[in-house]
């Protein structure tokens, strides 16, 4: 059973509060099957982790992992500033 998690930190490496995290259990796919994840879109956007408008990080956990994973080939894609 495989399980991917993003979880946002503050600043300082602290677990934020509120509802800071979405694993695939939770987010939606996109048509393609692939999944975006975005950071302070908005109440309405799909798979929406907010900050609260406070700097932060993020942590992806994949847990019951691929080879890709294991072998390091996999990689998570960079975040896209988008306006």
């Amino acid at each position: 059973m495989f399980f991917t998690s993003f979880t946002l930190y503050d600043a300082d490496g602290y677990l934020m509060e509120g509802e800071t995290h979405i694993n695939d259990k939770m987010w939606k796919p996109n048509e393609d099957g692939t999944v975006t994840i975005h950071f302070n879109a908005g109440e309405d956007a799909i798979n929406n982790l907010s900050s609260g408008g406070k700097p932060f990080n993020y942590i992806v956990r994949s847990y019951g992992v691929s080879q890709q994973v294991m072998d390091d080939t996999w990689k998570p894609v960079k975040p896209e500033h988008v306006k």
